[in-house]
């Protein structure tokens, strides 16, 4: 089998993010994805991969009614400058689109 042209997309679920979110921020409960968090941003920034976003993730950072814990979950998905994840990808309906950091608003 060879290897894939260009960089992997993997899609990861709402839980993962909260996971690597809580750990990027130092709750110490999260401590476990650390190792995990340093690969993924190792691998991002080196465009190799790509963790691409959903409505439906957006859809779910407004459910915490706790808006401090919204607004940092939000930041760290979105915003490459926290996160070091270098791209930001939308997906719907199984088609993805590379958005700018200014193109993308998001209002909590």
């Amino acid at each position: 089998m060879s290897k894939p042209e260009g960089p992997l997309f993997v899609y990861l679920d709402q839980n993962m993010w909260i996971g690597l979110a809580r750990c990027f921020y130092g709750i110490p409960d999260a401590a476990k994805h650390a190792e995990l968090l340093h690969r993924l941003q190792e691998l991002t920034q080196a465009n190799t991969l790509i963790l691409p976003l959903s409505g439906v993730h957006l859809m779910e950072v407004a459910v915490p009614e706790n808006q401090g814990r919204r607004e940092r979950l939000a930041k760290f998905m979105v915003d490459r400058r926290v996160t070091s994840l270098r791209h930001l990808w939308l997906c719907e309906n199984w088609r993805c689109f590379r958005l700018s950091q200014e193109s993308l608003a998001v209002r909590l």
